[in-house]
């Protein structure tokens, strides 16, 4: 169990996250009349002032790369979204069911064409922020933002329904304290009117993730634009609020911002006085990297000062941490560097930096270097592959997994995963990382793309294990978001990925045969590492993957204006 330290007067109300509420002033009671008048008159001031400044302000900047506001954006203090104007929209065919599947939906980095039309509930015609208009054009490169909606299309693309259903059945699992636990998550099946446990998996989870969870699964809900101030229900109003609020054991209007508001408490709660967040579990760095990513995010988003100081704390921890002329690992400044690890720490760095806090940035000069020698060519067993052990290995450009000796090697845990098949999950997390740390490809990571794309998903049958060996959601992740960043809508490659990934994830998702049950919006935790993160990881990855277009902008490639690709749904 996680001991949570004691949580600061400042949050203890859960609406001070949204806010920004003081302490009580007792002393009013006794101040002299012409002090409280001059108190009331300045309070007055102040809410007008509030009034009129009600809105987000967003900083054109298309050079940032991850989805938060660029360094230079003024601070913001307040949480509901600008009123915008319509932008000119360029006429397409109207989709039916059945002829498309957007995997992509819209891309832009401009203003006058910044995203589809709002992607409506089918029951209600409403948004949780996912794929808002004109959400791209600004600083926070591509993150959605709450309301704003405009019509709602009559029918929802495929990701639009694979994303929602996601954070549907993430919502329904939070637990009370804000958290998603990777073991007892199932505690809450049934608990909002669906039927049928859905505990049933390949793999368990571990608990000592509990925070790395929590913080995919808020990663997810940011990435949908889902802010501490949305109030939009997570249960769709056509279920009859009578209905609805027999069903519902508290509260019957649960919302996409409390949701997150628990979430951001969470893992505020779960820092400690150095800055790590999370208990000292085995490879708490993990922990500790995610949940920095998260806090980053939220904090890049919102400009909430409450939300400055924890993430700051997270920062200096990330710093002190790393191997010296290295990267990180599972442990405080340990001996070695892994490429995961050091993944999640590039991001988060780079995440708060766009947010507007500093580091170091010489880390990077040493990651880069880490990387570079860890890139070499190297060959892969057949039988990894899940071809015969007599046949010739292949050979590709690699990065290794703590250097360059174990490139093409698996990584696994023993007694639980050993069984899958490689995946160049390393390679991808390098070319990812070159594009966060410098908004271009390396050298080196140019030669990886190649690697990659030998490597796409792969589509897996629910129910037959024999299929899930290839499965690897977190390959698919870094993979999908780094192929994203080096190829151009027009690159038959893209394309290619793109329907691959839809095989692999939208067509699998518990949705189409699921309704009513709790594993409605959810996927099997079949891949290769659902043995440490269970359901909610496999679900968190999922949706994270998809958000690939709203999410981060491309730093090569993409013009104003460009249309993204759409992915043919095949019947």
């Amino acid at each position: 169990m996680i001991e949570k330290e004691p949580l600061p007067e400042e949050i203890e109300d859960l609406e001070a996250l949204e806010e920004g509420e003081g302490k009580e002033v007792r002393w009013l009671r006794t101040a002299p009349g012409w002090v409280i008048s001059l108190g009331l008159h300045l309070l007055v001031v102040f809410a007008l002032t509030f009034f009129y400044i009600q809105q987000y302000v967003f900083v054109d900047d298309s050079t940032v790369s991850v989805g938060i506001r660029a360094p230079e954006g003024p601070k913001i203090s307040e949480v509901e979204a600008p009123k915008t104007e319509e932008p000119e929209k360029t006429e397409e065919p109207e989709e039916t069911a059945g002829e498309r599947d957007e995997f992509s939906a819209q891309e832009s980095s401009d203003a006058a064409d910044a995203g589809a039309e709002a992607a409506g509930d089918a029951e209600r015609g409403s948004t949780v922020g996912v794929f808002d208009p004109g959400a791209t054009a600004t600083g926070r490169v591509g993150l959605r933002r709450p309301g704003g909606q405009k019509k709602a299309r009559a029918k929802m693309s495929g990701t639009d329904r694979s994303i929602r259903g996601a954070l549907k059945w993430l919502a329904r699992h939070q637990r009370e304290d804000g958290s998603w636990s990777t073991t007892r998550f199932h505690e809450a099946c049934a608990r909002h009117g669906y039927t049928e446990s859905c505990t049933r998996n390949e793999f368990d989870g571990n608990e000592q993730y509990d925070v790395g969870v929590t913080s995919l699964a808020l990663l997810a809900f940011l990435g949908a634009g889902c802010l501490p101030s949305n109030r939009d229900s997570v249960f769709a109003a056509s279920r009859g609020s009578e209905e609805l609020g027999a069903l519902l054991e508290s509260s019957p209007t649960l919302t996409y911002g409390e949701v997150v508001k628990r979430a951001c408490k969470f893992l505020i709660r779960s820092q400690d006085p150095s800055g790590r967040i999370g208990p000292a579990v085995d490879r708490h760095v993990y922990n500790h990297m995610l949940g920095a990513a998260a806090l980053a995010e939220a904090y890049g988003q919102t400009g909430m000062w409450l939300l400055r100081a924890p993430t700051e704390k997270a920062i200096r921890w990330i710093e002190e941490a790393r191997s010296p002329g290295k990267g990180w690992r599972y442990g405080f400044r340990g001996r070695d560097t892994d490429a995961s690890v050091t993944g999640w720490a590039v991001l988060a760095l780079r995440s708060a930096e766009t947010a507007g806090i500093a580091f170091d940035r010489s880390a990077f000069d040493d990651v880069r270097r880490w990387f570079d020698r860890a890139t070499v060519s190297a060959s892969v067993d057949p039988r990894l592959l899940g071809k015969n052990p007599g046949d010739i290995p292949g050979t590709w450009i690699l990065t290794g997994y703590r250097s360059q000796r174990d490139a093409g090697n698996l990584v696994s845990v023993e007694g639980l995963n050993e069984h899958y098949h490689y995946t160049p999950s390393s390679s991808a997390i390098m070319v990812m990382s070159s594009f966060l740390m410098d908004g271009k490809p390396g050298p080196r990571a140019e030669k990886l793309i190649e690697t990659i794309l030998d490597f796409p998903p792969v589509a897996w049958t629910p129910g037959e294990k024999a299929s899930y060996r290839p499965a690897d959601f977190y390959y698919w992740y870094h993979a999908t978001y780094a192929l994203f960043q080096a190829t151009s809508k027009e690159d038959p490659r893209w394309t290619r990925w793109g329907e691959a990934i839809r095989r692999a994830l939208i067509d699998t998702q518990n949705l189409k045969d699921a309704e009513g049950r709790c594993p409605e919006g959810s996927w099997d935790p079949i891949d290769r590492w659902s043995c440490e993160g269970g359901r909610v990881y496999a679900t968190a990855m999922a949706a994270l993957t998809l958000q690939v277009h709203y999410r981060y902008p491309r730093l090569v490639g993409l013009e104003k204006k460009e249309r993204a690709l759409r992915v043919e749904e095949k019947p």
